[in-house]
């Protein structure tokens, strides 16, 4: 897809009145960003290859975002010209996290994403190819930094956008073509926290789930299903409850596999 006929990414502006903008202004005042704390990492670096960006979600403290690190550091260690980069989504507490995704969700920043937003300027001028990882509430940071971009400079998004790949692992919103020629969301067919914000998917789960079945009595090799830029996976986990997880299998397997092909 070239530069001149990508889909137009319009940017968001946060409500100023309403129903919507009484819960904007509530949860910007009850948010508390991480202040001082580091807005980001680089724990690599090269000046050829793409830059690689993980950003966390909700309820991750320091120690979870540098294991993060260490993973994508071992996926890519034979990788000698890349760049890892983790943007610091770091945990305030729960009600804290949340309200942070509403602002996000309602068109608004946080620290982290004008953080990702300061990040991308700076690979553009670069002129280096960017793969963003994404999980959860890191879905809606960089919705909201890819958003402030164009409201900052439109043209700068239409230089990055053949440049950029991204891919979400249970992400509380879902990417298209209009943030990038290469999305993907991997999805557990257990997680209910994609549908969340967008519940119409609920039939595409149904389906997913149906098919996985399917071919689980079939002993298919093909174990996952894949709607257009959605990749479903089947339960990996012992523990149902605990699939959002980036911890847990059904996203470590397919985070390293597109960490190990982030150069192709």
């Amino acid at each position: 897809m070239s530069i001149g006929t990508f889909p137009p990414l319009k940017p968001l502006k946060p409500p100023q009145s309403g129903s919507y903008g009484y819960v904007y202004r509530f949860c910007c005042r009850n948010a508390n960003n991480q202040g001082k704390n580091d807005c980001y990492t680089v724990h690599k670096t090269s000046e050829t290859g793409p830059a690689i960006i993980l950003v966390n979600g909700m309820r991750h403290r320091r120690s979870e975002i540098e294991l993060n690190l260490a993973m994508a550091k071992l996926a890519v260690d034979h990788q000698k010209d890349s760049t890892i980069i983790s943007i610091n989504n770091i945990t305030n507490g729960f009600f804290k996290d949340l309200y942070r995704s509403t602002v996000l969700y309602l068109g608004g920043t946080s620290d982290a994403s004008r953080s990702l937003c300061n990040v991308l300027q700076t690979k553009l001028h670069q002129n280096e190819p960017v793969v963003i990882h994404c999980h959860s509430e890191g879905a809606l940071v960089v919705k909201a930094a890819l958003y402030q971009l164009t409201r900052q400079n439109k043209r700068g998004f239409q230089q990055l956008y053949p440049k950029l790949k991204i891919f979400s692992y249970g992400g509380a919103s879902l990417f298209d073509q209009s943030f990038a020629p290469h999305v993907k969301n991997h999805i557990s067919i257990l997680d209910p926290i994609p549908m969340i914000l967008r519940p119409f998917i609920l039939f595409k789960y149904i389906w997913a789930a149906i098919l996985l079945k399917k071919r689980k009595v079939e002993k298919n090799e093909e174990r996952t299903v894949t709607f257009e830029n959605i990749q479903f996976h089947p339960c990996l986990s012992q523990n149902p409850f605990k699939e959002h997880s980036f911890r847990g299998s059904t996203y470590t397997d397919p985070f390293f596999q597109e960490l190990q092909n982030s150069n192709s």
